[in-house]
This record gives C-alpha cells, structure tokens and sequence, in this order.
C-alpha cells in the first residue's frame, strides 16, 4: 500500500487512476475513488480522524481502519462534513491461515 501512495506522490499515477484500478471500495472504485459529501459520524472514527486532520488535497498516509488500509485525499470541509476520494485495500486472509484459526477455534470449543 505504501507503494500505491509513493508512486501517486512521485507523480508516477494518478490518484484517480489508483482508486480506479487498485482499490477494493466496489463504491468509490468505480468513481475513481470519489465517495462524495459525508458527516463526521458517518465513517469510522479512524477515518474520520484522518479526514479532519490532514490539509486539503494533500494524500494522506497509509492508515488501518476495521475495512483494510486506506489512502486518502479530502477536497473540501464544511464544518462536520467533507468530501474526498480514497483507496481501499482489505485485509486478506489465506485458505490455510482460516483452516489454522479454525481448528484452534474447535481445540478451544473441545475444552
């Protein structure tokens, strides 16, 4: 994900184009990762928490929410609103790692 955002800082791609084609937001993704006029509240706090504290147009870090990773940039604030476009990545887990937490799961059900 830190690669994502270094190439769009070193003007390598487009942020809309990353949204576009990296990100894994079925919403945004097709809107060039635009998510449009939102209220504080209306996302997680770890986003919102980016969304208020990082200058306008400028790409946010990489930063976790309960989703996966996100990049962000915001456009615009009104007092407890804000529009941007951001880039999703989830958390993927593997055949092999739920078949592991699986069988702990059963080991600890057992008893």
């Amino acid at each position: 994900m830190t690669e994502i955002r270094d190439q769009i800082i070193n003007g390598e791609l487009t942020f809309a184009i990353a949204a576009e084609y990296k990100s894994e937001d079925p919403g945004s993704k097709k809107k060039q990762g635009d998510f449009g006029w939102v209220t504080r509240g209306d996302f997680v706090p770890e986003f919102d928490a980016v969304a208020f504290r990082i200058p306008i147009g400028e790409v946010s870090q990489v930063f976790e929410s309960p989703f996966g990773y996100h990049i962000l940039v915001i456009n615009e604030r009104r007092g407890e609103q804000y529009s941007g476009s951001h880039i999703l990545l989830q958390f993927k887990v593997s055949d092999t790692q739920m078949s592991k937490s699986k069988n702990t799961l059963n080991q600890i059900v057992q008893i």
